[in-house]
Parts: structure tokens; C-alpha cells; sequence
């Protein structure tokens, strides 16, 4: 027993390493840990033996050419390296339902190295579907970094604080407004982490002072949240700290958000959330 304690010890102080190097974009280094980590303690990482070893052996060499070109700032690309690996894993049939449970972990996390958090998130919730017809100790991870991603945490943080903001609350709107894709547009224009329109880029921008700035800037993630956490905050004060009228305005404006919220009108925020009119900011 103590042999095995020691042995997942080592694997999760290798395993963070792992992080670090991953988050340094170093992604040769970053491979060899999370490779090591995942033999070491098989199943308390990346669910790695419900994967075949044939399979295991294309994401060894795959995964550096995924995080380089991430790194590049060429996501599309690595995301289609992670597809291709979909297509090579659903190529051998998963040994039972635990089994495909835990595979779907394994390709959630890889498309977390890709950048994708919207796959990651989409599974998660395929998983959590799941897992509601397995035993609890058939899998031993938690969804949440999965539903609920914390990419660009720091920058998060340090935005929310200049705004007096929860940085949890930042995360939230990002996650809805682009899932942490930096490059999203929205059929309205709408663009970066936190979805900011051209003109409100524009107008906020100049407040906070921001020197040569130009639209496209938004996708830019240090100017974007700089950006839309200071514009949640001018919605918070203008609806007097509401924070249902605040997100809804943040999302579809306050001129439509004054129509679904009459001022003093004495309507429960709960009520009004059902009759907005707009879908996406409804959800």
C-alpha cells in the first residue's frame, strides 16, 4: 500500500510539472511528463487504460504537434489533429460502458490541449449523462474543469479585481459568451473571449484610456476582458448592482433590457427571465 501511495505521489507531483511545462508552451517537455504520469498510475490520469496502447502511442506523438501549434496561435489546426485522433479511437470499440465513459474523458482533455473548451464542455455534459447509470467509484475524476474551464484564470482575476468583480462571475460570462475561444465572432459582430462589440471596444476603450487602440484589439484576450470586465461593471452600476438586469444587458444591451425590466416595476427578476425575448440571452 504504501509503495502504491508513494508511486500516485510521484505521479502527481510529475503530472503538475506537466502544467507548468504545458503552460510554458514547452510541449516536447510537457509530453514526456504527462506520458510518465500516465504510466506510472494507469486510470489516475487521462483515464489512459481504456485506451488501447496502439492508440496511447499516436497520442505520444501527436500531442507536441497539438500544443506547438496552439502555441503558434494556430488552433484550428490542432483541433484537427485531435479530431483525427477521435476518428482513430472510435476505430476500436470500447470494452464496455465504463470503458467509453472514461475514453470520453481522454478525448475531452485532449481537446482542452487544443484549446477547444466547447468539445470539452459538450462532453463533460455527454459524461455526466452517463454517469447517472454507472457506479460513482467507475470514475474517479471531476467534471469540473471540464463544464467550467479557468483558461487565462490570472488574467481573469486581475481584471475582476480593477472592476471589483467576482472573477468566477468573469469566467461565467466568458464561458457563455465564447467558451474561451479568443478568435469567436458572433453573427453580430460581437468579438473575443468576452464578446465585445466594435463600438463598445471603442467607447470603453477610451475611458480606460487605452492608447492606438484599434478594433482588432478585441482578440487580443489582455485588452478584451480589460475591456468587457470594466463594461459589466458600467452595466452593474447602471442597473444598481442588479445582477440579472446586468448580465442581460451585458448580453443584448440596456435599451432591450429596460423594456424587459421596467424600472420599478416590481417584477421578479425569475419571471422576467422567462419572457426575454432574445434566445441567446435568455439562455
Amino acid at each position: 500500500c504504501s509503495t502504491t501511495a508513494s508511486r500516485k505521489r510521484a505521479s502527481a507531483a510529475v503530472a503538475a510539472s506537466g502544467v507548468a511545462a504545458r503552460q510554458a508552451r514547452k510541449a516536447v517537455s510537457a509530453s514526456a511528463h504527462f506520458d510518465f504520469s500516465a504510466s506510472t498510475v494507469p486510470r489516475q490520469y487521462w483515464a489512459r487504460a481504456a485506451c488501447s496502447p496502439a492508440f496511447f502511442q499516436d497520442v505520444r506523438i501527436r500531442l507536441p504537434k497539438i500544443m506547438e501549434l496552439r502555441a503558434a496561435d494556430l488552433s484550428k489546426y490542432a483541433r484537427r489533429e485531435v479530431e483525427w485522433l477521435r476518428a482513430r479511437l472510435e476505430q476500436d470499440a470500447p470494452a464496455d460502458e465504463q470503458a467509453r465513459v472514461l475514453r470520453l474523458y481522454f478525448l475531452a482533455r485532449l481537446y482542452e490541449e487544443a484549446g477547444d473548451y466547447l468539445k470539452g464542455i459538450q462532453i463533460a455534459a455527454d459524461i455526466e449523462t452517463a454517469l447517472k447509470t454507472l457506479p460513482s467509484a467507475s470514475f474517479p475524476y471531476s467534471l469540473n474543469r471540464l463544464a467550467y474551464p479557468l483558461e487565462y484564470w490570472e488574467l481573469i482575476k486581475t481584471q475582476a479585481a480593477a472592476q471589483g468583480l467576482d472573477p468566477f462571475l468573469v469566467a461565467g460570462v466568458i464561458r457563455q459568451e465564447s467558451t474561451f475561444d479568443p478568435k469567436n465572432i458572433s453573427p453580430a459582430g460581437a468579438r473575443g473571449l468576452m464578446q465585445v462589440m466594435p463600438d463598445t471596444g471603442k467607447r470603453v476603450a477610451k475611458r480606460l484610456g487605452l492608447k492606438n487602440y484599434s478594433t482588432a484589439q478585441l482578440y487580443a484576450p489582455d485588452i478584451n476582458v480589460r475591456i468587457g470586465a470594466a463594461y459589466f461593471a458600467e452595466m452593474l452600476e447602471k442597473f444598481n448592482g442588479d445582477l440579472f438586469r446586468a448580465i442581460a444587458a451585458y448580453n443584448a444591451g440596456p435599451i432591450a433590457t429596460e423594456k424587459w425590466w421596467p424600472a420599478q416595476s416590481g417584477i421578479a427578476s425569475e419571471q422576467v427571465i422567462e419572457n426575454i425575448t432574445y434566445k441567446e440571452t435568455r439562455n
